[in-house]
């Protein structure tokens, strides 16, 4: 007999009709419309006979479909600005109130608080005799629309852009199943499913831009099965599958290439991004291929199962974070102007007049406050091209063998044990991106404890940390050490007393290892890694005189491209060993406000915990159960961190006396 059945909910009238808007949405010019809201819910499966009595089949089909927006706001220039005029608060009072303009004045309120310069005017005050960079004006005018609301932005020269940003949510989901029947004995089962969505990761910058960062999912699982009754007391499963989990986050859209351009000076941002979420991407493919068999045993009062799973896991994950970023305008060594670069007539009471002013002007110069880059390197520390990412292929096994009994002692007690060991082996890069440093927590730790408790400083009082190549593909030390006596016994028991038939005590203990740290592992290993990803940048201005930078600092060329001076070079390579923080011997890192980030204890072991459980159960009259049971849990060697940077009580070697002892007797003489 075919089953089938079908089911959909749509939810949707004529896309706004209730929903609410904000109040800028309401209040901007033109009026931003309510953002939609559509939800699509739809689905069915069939299921029948394919040969009778033989092979059968099912499938189930899900959807989701949901058309949605998000209201967003982007910071644009005004229409004075896009025009070619820098606008500034001048020092004009009312002669009505004999008040003289303030930092909240605004074009759109206080119009004769505002004046402007034109481009003959900047480019008499620009040091170098320039001026307006025409070709970066022309862009930012292209790039950027006009503003709808004159609520934010400085009011001066830049304002909002509000917009309903699309955010679609689309997610379909399919199961499929089959049954054959080989014979009496035998029976074959297969089972996939496909998970499919597409959605919004960040927002788009502007209406006109294509989706630029979209949430993919392309995960899929399957498996096959075999199962065999080999006689009245024996029965033996087997299984092959493979569960992928397959995200990406991709830039779609970006037009700048490799130089990311910002517009602000490190606090304060004249304009938003021309693009959004540039370059910056990521995804990952987990595959957990597992093979499986499970054999149980019926002899006398005994239930023996024997089995085991092997499981050959190799990951696949990129980060792109490599690329130059640009700051336009002020920035660098030079965060702020002075008078001869100034209109005469500007508010100089405070600093937010004069700051928009700084803001827009070295803007508008297509002035390079400072270029910032990212690089990443291959095993051999050979620089890789910008925006080629960061590439990880780890690879790692799981095994997992078991066996127990079910022992049903007597009519009144049964009672079931067993043991479990697996072997977890280390993650190993591929391609050799592995870095790796020794020293343990405790060994590092504990010459710190020793150093302060003899008193004793000095470049040489606790070992340095060094990092190097590590992992199978360089030949050196793992992440770890691979644990071989993680053996898991269990205990349980059943009692039904002969005296009361209608209760049952119950009660058991386990051992269980969980590995769910290995992707935690290997994410802070890509992370934080010292061998294959350095920084540099190059940072514009002459200190203490705006003049002579804007004089001199480089600028961007025609489409918004780098000069040499302002493109910088990758560092050269890092060879191992390595001691970050660390110049000819001597450690700098914490007095320069720079420290080790998460590092991967060589010690750690797999975490366990200890699980148990007691209780009872009674049938009372009229078909009612009572059950009472305690159920715990101890974790054991569970994951943490530890600062090895925390203060240590330190031992004055002449006095004797604990700086903590010296510090509190200091604190009570003051006080007195």
């Amino acid at each position: 007999r075919l089953v089938s059945d079908w089911s959909s909910d749509v939810c949707s009238s004529d896309l706004t009709s209730t929903e609410a808007n904000g109040w800028f949405a309401n209040n901007s010019t033109p009026k931003v419309p309510r953002t939609p809201l559509i939800r699509n819910q739809f689905g069915g499966k069939l299921a029948g006979p394919i040969l009778r009595d033989k092979l059968f089949f099912m499938f189930d089909f899900n959807d989701s479909r949901i058309v949605q927006s998000s209201q967003v706001s982007r910071t644009v220039p005004l229409n004075s600005f896009r025009n070619g005029l820098i606008s500034y608060i001048n020092n004009t009072i009312n002669p009505a109130t004999g008040v003289a303009c303030g930092a909240t004045s605004r074009q759109t309120t206080t119009p004769t608080c505002i004046s402007s310069i034109n481009a003959a005017q900047v480019q008499a005050l620009d040091p170098a005799g320039i001026g307006y960079d025409t070709s970066f004006l022309a862009f930012v005018n292209s790039r950027y629309p006009a503003a709808n609301d004159l609520t934010g932005g400085d009011g001066i020269n830049t304002g909002l852009y509000r917009f309903n940003a699309p955010t679609p949510d689309d997610v379909t989901n399919y199961i499929g199943r089959f049954d054959y029947t080989m014979n009496s004995k035998m029976k074959v089962f297969a089972r996939f499913s496909v998970a499919r969505r597409n959605a919004v990761e960040s927002t788009i910058e502007f209406p006109v831009d294509p989706q630029t960062a979209p949430y993919v999912d392309r995960s899929y699982a399957y498996v096959i099965g075999h199962d065999w009754v080999i006689s009245a007391s024996k029965v033996n499963h087997f299984f092959y599958g493979d569960t992928v989990a397959e995200l990406s986050f991709p830039n779609t859209y970006n037009p700048q290439g490799t130089n990311i351009l910002t517009f602000g000076d490190g606090t304060t941002t004249l304009l938003s991004d021309p693009y959004r979420s540039p370059i910056n991407a990521q995804g990952r493919r987990v595959p957990i291929p597992e093979i499986g068999d499970t054999f149980s045993w019926q002899k006398g009062n005994h239930l023996f199962v024997f089995g085991g799973n092997f499981k050959f896991i190799k990951t696949h994950s990129f980060t792109k974070l490599d690329y130059n970023t640009v700051t336009v305008g002020l920035g660098g060594n030079t965060l702020g102007l002075n008078s001869s670069v100034r209109p005469a007539n500007i508010r100089t009471v405070g600093t937010t007049a004069a700051n928009t002013y700084d803001e827009a002007f070295a803007f508008s110069l297509g002035r390079i406050g400072s270029v910032a880059s990212d690089f990443n390197y291959n095993s051999a520390g050979v620089p890789l091209p910008l925006a080629s990412g960061d590439n990880r292929q780890y690879r790692y096994f799981q095994t997992e063998l078991f066996a127990g009994d079910n022992w049903k002692l007597n009519p009144t007690l049964t009672i079931s044990y067993g043991v479990n060991w697996q072997i977890f082996s280390v993650p190993y890069e591929t391609h050799g991106l592995e870095s790796v440093q020794p020293l343990t927590f405790n060994q590092y730790f504990s010459a710190r404890v020793a150093q302060s408790a003899t008193g004793m400083t000095g470049n040489s009082a606790v070992p340095l940390i060094t990092y190097v190549l590590g992992g199978k593909a360089n030949n050196g030390p793992g992440l770890y050490q691979p644990s071989y006596k993680d053996f898991a016994p269990r205990f349980a028991f059943a009692y039904n007393p002969a005296f009361d038939r209608k209760s049952v005590f119950n009660g058991g203990i386990g051992l269980v290892y969980d590995r769910t740290v290995v992707n935690a592992v290997q994410y802070q290993q890509d992370q934080h890694s010292y061998l294959f990803q350095q920084s540099t940048s190059l940072t514009f201005g002459t200190p203490g005189s705006p003049t002579t930078s804007l004089k001199n600092d480089p600028r961007l060329l025609a489409n918004n491209a780098l000069p040499a001076a302002a493109t910088p070079p990758p560092p050269g390579a890092i060879k191992a060993p390595y001691q970050p923080f660390v110049s000819g011997g001597v450690p700098f890192g914490l007095q320069n406000g720079q420290a080790f980030n998460t590092i991967i204890d060589p010690a750690l072991k797999t975490p366990y915990s200890i699980q148990y459980n007691v209780g009872v159960q009674h049938e009372f009259p009229w078909q009612f159960v009572g059950k009472i049971s305690y159920v715990g849990r101890l974790g054991r060697r569970l994951l943490a961190q530890a600062d090895a940077n925390q203060v240590i009580d330190f031992t004055d070697p002449a006095s004797k006396q604990l700086l903590s002892t010296a510090f509190a007797n200091m604190t009570t003489q003051l006080r007195a």
